[in-house]
């Protein structure tokens, strides 16, 4: 079997892990609720670009019909629970009647995870020796 692979992206003292769906500041995770995390991930994947508000909902909130002030109120929950102030540190842009741009920068590793011991395999996976 092959390993499991898993990534996160580092930026300021912030650590996001995509696949266990947790964002750290310098070890300490920050309550994020599911759409805010999901907003967080799509802006930090597309750092630097513009991200358009219908994409951003369209990926957010899938087959729903959202107002745009759900996406404004999410944002602004984002921006608290990364600590930004006015005049302070700056992670989202608001790019005027476009969408949202991450401004930081961030690096992107990965997390091999090994495979489980061939005990944990189903039978009809192990191979005999």
């Amino acid at each position: 079997m092959s390993q499991q692979e898993s990534h996160s992206y580092e930026f300021g003292r912030f650590r996001l892990k995509t696949a266990e769906r947790v964002l750290l500041r310098e070890g300490e995770l920050v309550p994020l609720t599911p759409k805010v995390f999901d907003i967080l991930v799509t802006l930090v994947e597309h750092g630097g670009q513009v991200v358009a508000k219908d994409d951003l909902m369209k990926r957010v909130w899938p087959n729903t019909f959202v107002e745009e002030g759900n996406l404004t109120q999410n944002i602004s929950l984002l921006r608290k629970a990364l600590g930004e102030s006015p005049g302070g540190v700056q992670f989202i842009e608001t790019v005027p009647r476009r969408g949202y741009r991450f401004v930081a920068d961030a690096s992107r590793s990965w997390i091999e995870k090994p495979a489980p011991p061939a005990s944990a395999w189903p039978e009809d996976v192990r191979v005999a020796a």
